[in-house]
């Protein structure tokens, strides 16, 4: 399924050549995963409260097309899922002649409600009040550290947080997932 958001192209967000900023196209991005999610039944408040918060590991953005200001675009959001612990976000930001001014790929997972990686695969899409699935169907495939027992240590979290020392909580990512991170050993 793909939703799709409407958003005008406003002068405060050109360039010096006046075209759309190319930080702006991902700002285009996040306003129609969030309000994907809204229309879902899942505000921003609401997953905040229920401590739910998909972790972005990776975005890649292929500029197609300029965008000057005053132009209307549409913004597709379609999450893909396969069997692994991450899912992917497939976004265009389309012009309204049809053609495609930007495309949008991102890779996240969702951490746990305590902050932490999950351990297993996905949990299962989050659900409308009620149970009923809704527009984000899919949207908790999970990924993150897992244990590693032979050697006794923790692989390494998405954000690079690892080691094979005795594990204290907690290290905030610049994602803003929180991470079980290594103690220092004293120096003998």
């Amino acid at each position: 399924m793909t939703f799709s958001v409407d958003v005008t192209v406003r002068g405060y967000e050109l360039d010096t050549q006046g075209h759309l900023n190319q930080a702006v196209y991902l700002q285009y991005a996040e306003h129609a995963r969030w309000e994907l999610l809204r229309a879902a039944g899942l505000p921003q408040d609401k997953l905040l409260a229920d401590g739910i918060g998909p972790v972005q590991l990776e975005v890649t953005v292929k500029y197609r097309r300029e965008l000057r200001g005053g132009e209307r675009v549409r913004v597709t959001c379609r999450f893909a899922y396969g069997t692994g612990k991450t899912f992917t976000m497939e976004q265009r930001i389309i012009k309204e002649d049809g053609t495609v001014a930007a495309e949008v790929t991102g890779v996240a997972w969702r951490p746990r409600p305590d902050g932490t990686p999950p351990r297993a695969g996905p949990a299962g899409p989050p659900r409308r009040p009620g149970g009923q699935p809704g527009p984000a169907d899919g949207l908790t495939a999970v990924g993150g550290a897992r244990s590693d027992r032979r050697a006794g240590r923790r692989s390494p979290a998405p954000c690079g947080a690892a080691g094979d020392r005795p594990v204290e909580p907690s290290l905030s990512c610049p994602g803003g997932a929180r991470h079980r991170v290594p103690a220092r050993r004293p120096r003998t």
